[in-house]
């Protein structure tokens, strides 16, 4: 009985932590330059990585950071909760 519920208790919390370190569907957008032709470095999330590129000031999509922390933050790391 002692080994059953260690056993629930320990795929709970694993479940937890799975569930809370998801990546957002956000961080699987392609890079988008958007629409402008301004010229600001920001992050984008590419495969496990975070990558810098010129954004152009307006469009684009949600897969754009300010900071490579940030986007570490938000995909790298399952997301802000």
């Amino acid at each position: 009985m002692n080994s059953n519920l260690i056993t629930l208790l320990f795929l709970t919390i694993l479940i937890t932590t799975v569930h809370n370190f998801q990546t957002p569907q956000s961080c699987y957008l392609p890079k988008s330059v958007g629409n402008c032709r301004g010229s600001f470095q920001r992050w984008w999330y590419d495969n496990g990585y975070c990558k810098s590129f010129i954004y152009g000031g307006c469009g684009g999509n949600a897969n754009r950071f300010y900071s490579y922390a940030e986007c570490q933050r938000a995909c790298r790391f399952g997301g802000k909760k």
